[in-house]
């Protein structure tokens, strides 16, 4: 069903009379403002346990010292892990239509239930693969999509906002568990930690399954509705809130143009990850100082989520878009500098600009599926448009690491500041396309 917003310039839009009718100027009323206060904070702390998909490292002393496995063997259970991810949460979306958001919740509490414990009790490196990076990470990977997929549809009036919280959670959930799990492993063994993290992951989704869900038509009416400066279109233009259907998305060049600039930005942020701590140490830093400032780019990575999210709600997102590319030209830039002079403030900054760049791909890819493609369909559009970390996953570190036994950093820092400019080109090409593509479904 089509609908028109009003945007700051004022001009006239369309809409249809449930939404004339309920759409209030500035805040909603009632239960619906209450419930949606919960939901919030529930996905919050979903997504700061979908962060333990990042703390494998805690992992992999002990396993290597007890079973006397290979650092490519246990590597490979990160890789399979973070596949599913982005696996189930592209499923997630088709399932969430047959078993709603109750019954795919309960799925992913089951599955990271059974994932976690089962893993506890392994012995040969192929129940590693299936029980911890298959099963339980199905699990968090459901979660990522449904958090993100509900909280949209509680927050319109500040989608860019919640969303970057969301995601900073998901960032930075790696900085919490991480320490946790260190300790846990240390004291109790790592079969206890996989155990505890099983009971606390299920326990917290099934919890979960009974809150989180899609706001009805009431509750729709109550909450504030979509009007927010710059979040309708490129450059504050009007905007239909269309509901487009996946076939519909992929054969746009609206959605083709975003995805090689996602791709671009996010192969920027895998890179720099893997390979931060061998660069700070590059420069004449010690281990510990190394691995202080491979942090920086986690940090940056999660606080960037929700400034971000907020300059997206203000700007839209082609500005914002082209601010990352920007920003990732930057740091490459600064990255080769600080290199060459071994300066390690300059380093600082260079992750820094490095970490927000990585934090632009998530914020950017919510908020512009909802925006542009509409809510009807938004959790199997968002699934899709995040296939994209498969290949960047592959195209950042792998062939970083490649340059790097050619010829050193040095030509991985230009590299870095190339993917910038690819970015840039296509957040310039999708401003046009977006364009084009909102007033052919007026």
């Amino acid at each position: 069903m089509k609908r028109w917003i009003e945007t700051p310039e004022g001009k006239s839009k369309k809409m249809d009379n449930r939404n004339r009718s309920s759409a209030p100027a500035a805040a909603g009323s009632g239960s619906a403002m209450q419930h949606r206060k919960i939901v919030f904070v529930i996905d919050l702390l979903l997504m700061l346990f979908a962060g333990i998909t990042y703390s494998w490292s805690v992992f992999i002393g002990p396993l290597e010292a007890e079973f006397g496995w290979t650092r490519p063997q246990t590597s490979l259970a990160f890789t399979i892990s973070s596949l599913m991810v982005t696996t189930a949460a592209m499923l997630a979306a088709f399932m969430a239509k047959k078993l709603k958001v109750r019954g795919v919740l309960i799925l992913a509490a089951v599955c990271t239930f059974t994932g976690f414990i089962s893993a506890s009790r392994l012995t040969q490196l192929w129940q590693l693969y299936a029980f911890y990076s298959v099963c339980a990470f199905f699990g968090v990977g459901i979660v990522y999509n449904q958090v993100v997929a509900t909280v949209v549809r509680w927050f319109r009036d500040k989608s860019g906002l919640v969303t970057g919280c969301m995601l900073m959670c998901y960032g930075i959930g790696s900085m919490i568990l991480s320490p946790l799990c260190s300790a846990m492993v240390q004291r109790t063994g790592w079969r206890t930690t996989f155990f505890l993290l099983g009971c606390v992951g299920g326990a917290l989704m099934l919890a979960g399954s009974f809150i989180v869900r899609y706001p009805d038509e009431r509750e729709e009416r109550e909450l504030p509705q979509l009007a927010v400066k710059g979040a309708a279109g490129p450059s504050g233009s009007s905007a239909a809130v269309n509901d487009s259907t996946p076939a519909d998305m992929v054969k746009t060049s609206a959605f083709w143009f975003f995805v090689f600039w996602n791709l671009s930005v996010a192969s920027i942020g895998l890179a720099m990850s893997s390979h931060s701590s061998p660069i700070a140490q590059g420069i004449g830093l010690s281990v510990t100082m190394a691995g202080f400032f491979a942090g920086i780019i986690s940090l940056c990575n999660g606080i960037g989520r929700v400034v971000l999210g907020v300059v997206f709600d203000r700007i839209g997102y082609h500005k914002t878009m082209m601010s990352v590319s920007v920003i990732a030209i930057l740091s490459g830039v600064m990255l080769l500098i600080a290199y060459t002079s071994k300066n390690a403030v300059l380093l600082f900054i260079a992750f820094a600009l490095t970490g927000t760049t990585f934090s632009g791909g998530p914020i950017c890819s919510a908020s512009y599926v909802k925006t542009l493609f509409g809510e009807k369909n938004y959790a199997v559009n968002y699934g899709f448009g995040n296939l994209v970390i498969i290949p960047a996953s592959f195209i950042g570190p792998y062939l970083s690491g490649w340059i790097y036994q050619t010829g050193g950093y040095h030509l991985v820092f230009p590299v870095i500041a190339l993917y910038g400019a690819i970015s840039l080109v296509f957040s310039i090409l999708l401003g046009g396309a977006a364009r084009r593509y909102l007033e052919s479904r007026r």
